[in-house]
């Protein structure tokens, strides 16, 4: 009966949890957000060209001949002319690869967010040690009066 009493008085006098220890705890989420957007545009080409000089000569019948050619120079992007006169008309034609003009462009965008969560826990209501004395003096004079009330009960039966 006695070893009970002090099990119970133990149990009464002593905290129901361990203390508690909380620290601060910091969260940090990273979000990555990507996207094209496709737009049409036209590009300029520079102009280019060929050139072709010669001196044309009419006959008495009034034919025209090509007597000499001064000067023959290509583009970038043109051959020279091929020439050709037939009945007294000159020709000159030139075979130029077509460009592009118009395109698609992609246009890639990045955004990237950092989101930082900081949780940081704040001790409220702290005792003082004046105050802890005084618990602590309480609970040691309840478990001295609780053993002699228990001594008391066990010395009257």
């Amino acid at each position: 009966m006695r070893s009970v009493c002090i099990l119970i008085a133990l149990f009464i006098l002593h905290g129901c949890r361990a203390p508690l220890i909380l620290h601060n705890t910091e969260v940090t989420t990273d979000t990555v957000k990507i996207w094209d957007v496709i737009r049409d545009t036209s590009i300029v080409v520079q102009s280019d060209s060929s050139l072709i000089r010669a001196f044309i000569e009419c006959d008495s019948l009034g034919q025209a001949r090509l007597r000499e050619i001064t000067e023959l120079r290509s583009g970038k992007h043109v051959a020279p002319p091929h020439l050709s006169i037939n009945q007294n008309i000159l020709t000159a034609m030139v075979a130029v690869d077509s460009f592009s003009i118009y395109m698609q462009l992609r246009d890639r965008y990045m955004e990237q967010k950092t989101a930082t969560i900081e949780t940081k826990y704040v001790e409220v209501n702290k005792l003082t040690w004046w105050q802890t004395l005084w618990i602590r003096v309480a609970k040691a004079l309840l478990g001295i009066i609780l053993i002699f009330v228990t001594l008391r009960i066990l010395k009257i039966k």
